[in-house]
Parts: C-alpha cells; structure tokens; sequence
C-alpha cells in the first residue's frame, strides 16, 4: 500500500489548514497545531541529504574501484583512502537519528553534523558541494517552517527525491564523476 505524496500531503494540509482558519484560529496558534508535521518534513529532507550523500559516496567508489584496477600506486592509494574516510564517517554518524529527537533536533546542526568533514572521504570540492546541498534543504524548510507546511517547492522536492537519492547525488556530483 503506497502512501500519499508529498504534494498529495500538501493539499490535505493546506486544505485542514483552512478549516481551522475558519474556525478562526490565529495563524499562530494553526503554526503550533501544524508544528509536528513541519519537525517530520524537516526530518524528511534530512534524510534525503542523508542518503545522497551515502549513494554518491557508493558511486565514488566504484568509480575509484574502476580505476583502481590499473594497479597505478596513486590510483589504489586513492580507492584505500577513500574507503577508509568513508568507513569512519559512517562510524561516526551510526545510530544518529533525528526522528528520535523530533521535538528538539536543529536541521541546520544535523546537516553540519552529516556532512564530512576535510580529512574524511570528501575533497574540498565535494566537501562545497554537499554544503551547497545542506543550504537547499535549510531554505526549502524554513519555508516550510514559515507556511506551517508544505511548500510546493519542498513538495516536490521530497516527491522527486525521497524514492530516487541517487538521482540527486548524480545530478549534484556529476561534474567530478565525470571527471577521468
């Protein structure tokens, strides 16, 4: 049984939304009915970023798999290491879910924490790119944190990308997966 999408999600809120501003709620008090909703968004953009960043790590790899069959010392020296910062950083970030925090966890503090850090397995380049990504999923919640919703722009955000990460992670990394 498939669960509605996010834009399906969006006009069944939008739509208890003006119930209650026929009800005549105040904004303020349909922003704390909706609060709960807003925190599950949030966690579900966190967890898109999450599982981007682990497809892209897998696509990397691979590709330096691929190279590393060359038997060329840097190429090999280049898979290890990237294995190896890998390994730790998902050491590090193992058992870290902001779901158990609904009510308390800072997205912004959670992506910092996701994201790698230099030394890891991320170059600087990767490392920009991933906080680009991070600003992407900050500015689609906060408008869904000023609407007391969904936006459509998150809506469809989480509808392309909740089943489909690593056509995310291809579309932000193409350029260095391009690379030879």
């Amino acid at each position: 049984m498939a669960s509605p999408s996010a834009v399906e999600k969006k006009a069944l809120l939008d739509e208890v939304d003006k119930q209650l501003a026929d009800l005549k709620l105040t904004p303020e008090e349909r922003a704390d009915i909706a609060r709960p909703v807003v925190r599950i968004i949030g966690f579900d953009l966190y967890q898109i970023f999450s599982r981007t960043l682990q497809k892209y790590a897998g696509l990397r790899y691979s590709k330096l798999v691929e190279k590393g069959r060359s038997e060329k010392p840097q190429d090999v020296r280049a898979r290890d290491n990237h294995s190896a910062g890998y390994t730790a950083w998902i050491k590090r970030e193992q058992g870290q879910n902001p779901f158990e925090r609904l009510d308390t966890y800072d997205l912004e503090d959670e992506l910092e924490r996701e994201t790698p850090k230099q030394g890891d397995w991320m170059d600087d380049r990767e490392i920009a790119i991933a906080k680009r990504f991070a600003r992407e999923i900050i500015s689609l919640y906060k408008g869904c944190v000023a609407k007391a919703g969904y936006t459509s722009a998150a809506a469809k955000f989480l509808d392309d990308f909740s089943s489909d990460p690593e056509r995310k992670a291809k579309e932000l990394y193409e350029q260095i997966l391009a690379d030879p």
